[in-house]
């Protein structure tokens, strides 16, 4: 079945990518295997062409690479990331965290880095917070980018390579197309300043407008892998 699925997104990632006039090789497809077990994850390594997979929580990324230590892939962490839970993560050298939201935090991350990868740098994504006070409870306010995004420039054991965006969730995903044109825009303003190259928007319901609007990465779970199963977290 996850092969399968996966052939299906990536007919619709070629489609979406040629109606945007962009190459294929422009988007980066994530798993996102939430909730799943390591196996699947194995299962669309041996099946399919992707490389790139994503979990929310820092103890199921753990686990999760551990368990497949094996593999060469792409380890993304996707989910809100509290500062007592980072040196856990930066343990297993994830090779992007998508979801930096404060200085707080961001002073967290250089200081594990400096002790315990000093030689290293650690490439982070900004999480904009699409304003929702009702429903969105993490992430940048969109006038605190700046100042943000110079603090991480200033770290030395950090690399700012893009923003990153969860829209609400709305009943019509096509409603959800000018939060993806408003993070563009903010990516091609911070750009003077920054190299933001990676701009992760768009999940199963919504990643064809999120490709048509430019994003370099999408992160699909439930479309791949199927619904998630709670009593395995």
């Amino acid at each position: 079945m996850i092969k399968e699925n996966y052939e299906s997104i990536e007919r619709r990632v070629c489609e979406a990518c040629a109606r945007a006039g962009r190459k294929r090789e422009s988007v980066t497809v994530i798993g996102v295997s939430k909730l799943h077990p390591a196996e699947a994850i194995r299962e669309a390594y041996k099946t399919t062409p992707l490389r790139a997979f994503g979990e929310n929580y820092v103890q199921e990324f753990c686990a999760k690479r551990d368990a497949l230590v094996d593999l060469d892939v792409e380890w993304h962490f996707i989910g809100h990331l509290q500062r007592n839970k980072v040196r856990a993560l930066l343990a297993k050298r994830p090779t992007l965290i998508h979801t930096v939201d404060s200085i707080e935090l961001t002073d967290t991350l250089e200081r594990i880095m400096s002790e315990d990868r000093p030689e290293e740098v650690q490439d982070v994504l900004i999480e904009v917070r699409h304003g929702d006070e009702d429903t969105a409870k993490t992430g940048c306010y969109p006038n605190q980018l700046e100042e943000l995004s110079e603090h991480i420039a200033r770290q030395r054991h950090l690399k700012l390579r893009g923003l990153m965006l969860i829209p609400p969730i709305e009943a019509d995903p096509a409603q959800t197309r000018h939060w993806f044109k408003d993070i563009f825009r903010f990516a091609a303003w911070m750009n003077d300043r920054n190299d933001m190259s990676v701009l992760s928007y768009g999940m199963s319901s919504d990643f064809e407008i999120a490709i048509e609007e430019g994003a370099t990465h999408v992160r699909i779970g439930t479309a791949i892998f199927g619904e998630r199963h709670v009593n395995e977290s």
